[in-house]
């Protein structure tokens, strides 16, 4: 009997250890697809929207990675200014001689640098898939830029969601080792 008590004790004080939340910065972007349907010869500008939530301005390195990116350009670097969005120009031109893939899917990536100085250095790196649709063989949609649309579940409903399994796994974990629910 004092085995379950003591168990059922030690159940609690796990469950209600505190939770330290911390606001935590990111590197965000606009969601949606970018899909850009061009022909070979044109050229079409789209923008890619990021927004920093951090509280002081942050640069931002950019790079294209992938089959078709070497049809982007873009800028090296940007400055965010504190939670602003800005809308980055994306040139992707085909060349009028291209004949190969009809379709190719470069990935933008925009990389902010962790601050120098501490024991550990954390980079945030953020891609976009792109979708080029060249000669329109594949896709007959109509070009987007993406559209902003809302998250499924916040973080802080993914942090409830895991203290809830965690929870159940330890109770699960000490019920089977002391059998405390046994008859």
């Amino acid at each position: 009997m004092i085995k379950k008590i003591f168990s059922i004790i030690i159940l609690i004080l796990i469950l209600t250890l505190p939770v330290s939340l911390e606001k935590s910065y990111a590197l965000q972007e606009i969601a949606g697809k970018i899909l850009v349907q061009l022909k070979s010869g044109e050229q079409h500008i789209f923008q890619w929207g990021l927004v920093s939530d951090t509280d002081s301005p942050i640069k931002i390195a950019l790079s294209a990675r992938g089959e078709g990116s070497q049809f982007l350009s873009f800028p090296n670097s940007v400055n965010l200014l504190p939670h602003k969005l800005l809308f980055i120009n994306v040139t992707a031109s085909i060349p009028s001689s291209y004949t190969a893939k009809s379709e190719v899917t470069p990935t933008l990536i925009a990389e902010q640098l962790g601050q120098q100085g501490g024991a550990t250095v954390i980079n945030v790196e953020l891609t976009k898939i792109v979708t080029i649709d060249i000669n329109g063989a594949q896709i007959v949609q109509s070009p987007t830029t993406g559209v902003a649309s809302t998250p499924e579940f916040s973080s802080m409903s993914a942090l409830i969601l895991g203290m809830a399994i965690t929870s159940m796994i330890l109770f699960s974990a000490f019920t089977r080792k002391y059998e405390i629910f046994k008859m």
